[in-house]
């Protein structure tokens, strides 16, 4: 597993109950500012893995992304 995929999992576990992070600012404090999209990446790949409360994550709009239907 990739140092960036480490700390994204770390972050996103230090949340806690009734807060919410950006996909930006995990990426950012993860060390890459611009990684908003592999932020995305870990949480669909590896929150079964590690029980990561993805719904405590928002896009930069303040919303909980979720796939369109269809």
């Amino acid at each position: 597993m990739e140092a960036f995929t480490r700390e994204v999992i770390k972050i996103i576990k230090i949340i806690p109950a009734g807060k919410v992070c950006t996909y930006g600012r995990i990426a950012a404090m993860a060390g890459q500012p611009n990684g908003a999209r592999q932020v995305t990446r870990v949480i669909h790949s590896m929150s079964r893995k590690h029980d990561l409360p993805w719904n405590r994550i928002i896009n930069a709009k303040g919303r909980i992304s979720l796939p369109k239907p269809g």
